[in-house]
């Protein structure tokens, strides 16, 4: 809906509207509501509305196929998604090799043949899907349909959870329809319905070596033995099971409550919140609101939600003043609170307010010897100082801190100037000095050596004559009787 392909790049802050659809019958479709293929990539605050639908395998919600350390993050999907094969997720087909789907979840009915999942279809290779849920009906025509993820192998589902509908033919869970060799799914619950006809399970339909932990289900279950599946169980399950009305209070997931494993334990400070009116009273991920204050002028604000209390703190060009950028964001107004990095990732608990701190852009100044040289560079943040290195770490008033001066035969070096032949404004003088302020420069900036001339002169005794030596010109005989008369009394000219 918004990039076929997405390679080493990061798709952000974008949304697709219409109807996604590909007709190729093939096996590798890759069909995404934003990106169909997101290879070492990142999709992040992004949703799709539209239908998504695909005649082959690999259709998500948001992404077809998230491969090799991809991330989606902070998306969703509203629309239904339909593949004719299978790997069909409500957020991503197939999540493989070490790729997360995080803070992510779908609404939109999600349909498919194998591994078909509200939220992944296929989560494989070290893999991981956490903090994320669905709410639409899933429905699998064959076998490993999960209410959040189909099949898990080798990976990590983690904080999720269904409320959806689950059908399916074999393999068929609440949360995970098969979870295999090392795998874990943990901290997660279903409260839809599951129906299938073999190895149906209220958490998941089949666990092969793999491990499920503090997991619950409730509603109906068409088919169920201990909450997980409905044949052989070789792999570890602690703590999971049927619920009641208890699960809708704190204390039910206390650690010294007996109904967890005190070493995974629910986190309510962070990641999970109860209210009565969300998901029937069951867990739901929390919420909190971060208000951004330009901090500058008018005070300009952006209020943005984040769930389960996962912030991604919003980059340094939020808002805009000119020649500066934020370097920071602070809880205090005045910058002597809390701070935060620009795009970094926090975990915050409560509503905070946040004011950008601002700091001059740092721009590049490149001296043009003009003698044959390699140029130089140094710094200036504006409205701050000066500077010899790009990090803005040591501060400086003259060049020569991390340079000589620089030379030219027959010339002595009268400073840099914004023009070339010394036009314009001089920047730093015959000493190395700089002599503008650091608010001079308004953007990355070249100045130019300046050149004088040496003049030097001497008598010829032999042939009663003063000579001259013009820079890199030749000799030549003074015959000016002014000139003369000047050097009579010394021996040097000026340049005048």
């Amino acid at each position: 809906g918004v990039v076929g392909y997405n390679a080493s790049s990061t798709v952000s802050n974008s949304y697709n509207t219409g109807d996604v659809t590909s007709t190729y019958t093939g096996t590798y479709a890759y069909v995404g509501g934003v990106a169909g293929y997101n290879y070492n990539s990142t999709v992040t605050n992004s949703y799709n509305t539209g239908s998504v639908t695909g005649s082959g395998s690999y259709v998500g919600g948001i992404v077809g196929y998230n491969y090799s350390s991809s991330t989606v993050t902070n998306s969703y999907n509203i629309g239904s998604v339909t593949g004719s094969s299978f790997n069909v997720g409500g957020v991503v087909g197939w999540n493989y090799v070490q790729s997360t789907v995080n803070n992510s979840y779908n609404i939109g009915n999600v349909t498919g043949s194998s591994s078909v999942g509200g939220v992944v279809g296929n989560n494989q290779m070290a893999s991981t899907v956490n903090n994320s849920y669905n709410i639409g009906n899933v429905t699998g025509s064959g076998s490993y349909v999960g209410g959040v993820v189909g099949y898990n192998y080798y990976s990590i589902v983690t904080n999720s959870y269904n409320i959806g509908s689950v059908t399916g033919v074999s393999v068929v869970g609440g949360v995970v329809g098969y979870s295999g060799s090392s795998s874990t799914v943990s901290n997660s619950y279903n409260t839809g319905t599951v129906t299938g006809s073999s190895y149906v399970g209220g958490v998941v339909g089949q666990n092969s070596s793999s491990t499920v932990l503090n997991c619950y289900y409730g509603g109906g279950c068409a088919s169920s033995v201990g909450g997980i599946n409905s044949a052989d169980v070789d792999g570890q399950a602690e703590y999971l099971g049927t619920i009641t009305t208890d699960a809708k209070t704190l204390s039910w997931y206390s650690s010294t409550s007996g109904n967890w494993n005190a070493t995974y334990p629910w986190d309510f400070t962070y990641v999970w919140a109860l209210d009565s009116s969300v998901n029937d009273g069951y867990p739901h991920f929390k919420e909190i609101t971060v208000t951004y204050h330009s901090n500058f002028g008018d005070d300009e604000t952006i209020e943005k939600a984040y769930y389960a209390s996962s912030v991604d703190i919003l980059s340094s060009d939020t808002f805009t003043r000119e020649h500066y950028e934020i370097a920071s964001w602070n809880t205090n107004q005045t910058g002597t609170g809390t701070s935060y990095t620009p795009g970094e990732t926090y975990q915050i608990a409560t509503d905070i307010n946040l004011y950008a701190q601002w700091q001059g852009v740092l721009y590049n100044i490149t001296l043009n010897h003009g003698n044959g040289n390699t140029n130089n560079v140094f710094y200036v943040r504006f409205d701050t100082g000066f500077y010899s290195d790009s990090g803005a770490t040591t501060e400086i008033t003259s060049i020569t801190s991390f340079m000589s001066l620089p030379t030219m035969n027959g010339y002595s070096f009268g400073g840099y100037y914004t023009g070339e032949n010394g036009e314009g404004y001089q920047v730093i003088d015959e000493e190395g000095n700089i002599v503008v302020s650091n608010t001079f420069f308004t953007g990355n900036t070249t100045i130019y050596a300046y050149w004088e001339a040496n003049v030097p002169a001497y008598y010829d005794d032999a042939g009663g004559y003063w000579y001259i030596e013009y820079g890199k010109m030749p000799q030549t005989k003074v015959t000016d009787s002014g000139v003369i008369n000047a050097l009579n009394g010394d021996s040097t000219l000026t340049d005048s």
